[in-house]
């Protein structure tokens, strides 16, 4: 559950920057993961998990995490 939500909250940041023009898409955001911030390159990105998992669920987990935490977090478009 852990990993999960980690990722969830990962996923959910990649979608807010590329929603606000920063990234083009989401191969840039798990590029800079795995060159810049030493994500697991196997892995693929927190964008190629939650595509992996699926957006549903990774929206899922990322609203209970923001229903825990009012106020702390917004939440991204994750139905792609």
């Amino acid at each position: 559950e852990i990993s999960s939500r980690l990722m969830a909250v990962l996923a959910n940041e990649g979608a807010l920057i590329v929603e606000e023009g920063i990234a083009q898409d989401f191969s840039n955001i798990d590029i800079v993961q795995i060159s810049g911030y030493g994500f697991p390159r196997w892995r693929g990105g927190p964008m190629q998990y939650a595509n992996e998992t699926g957006w549903d669920k990774t929206a899922k987990m990322m609203k209970a995490i923001a229903d825990e935490n009012p106020g702390s977090w917004r939440l991204a478009a994750l139905d792609k």
